[in-house]
């Protein structure tokens, strides 16, 4: 199963590196939990959730409830203070992969949403 997993967040990578962004960190995890992919293009952070499903729908709020998204924040606010990261606008994406099909949704939530 992490396989596929694995699997998932290497074309989900491949897919963000081709659009111009850099990888800054894959996998990384708090007591809170995990962030699947962090990515920055110039001042903005991407942080995504990457999704491998083997169905061809599903909805962009799949696994992505109220729990989740604090605990992508949390996450996020300590990966923010352990690399002193100041000054950056943050972003939280949802990436699906259906049949080697990459949908990337943008700003699926913000912090107020919470």
């Amino acid at each position: 199963m992490r396989n596929i997993g694995y699997y998932g967040e290497l074309l989900a990578a491949q897919y963000l590196i081709n659009c111009g962004h850099q990888i800054v960190k894959r996998n990384f995890y708090t007591r809170f939990g995990e962030l699947d992919i962090i990515s920055r293009i110039n001042n903005r952070l991407h942080v995504i959730e990457v999704k491998y499903v083997s169905h061809s729908y599903i909805h962009s709020s799949y696994k992505l409830n109220r729990k989740k998204r604090r605990r992508m924040i949390q996450c996020t606010q300590l990966f923010l203070d352990q690399f002193k990261l100041t000054n950056v606008y943050v972003q939280f994406d949802l990436i699906i992969i259906t049949n080697n099909q990459v949908n990337h949704t943008q700003n699926i939530f913000n912090v107020s949403d919470v």
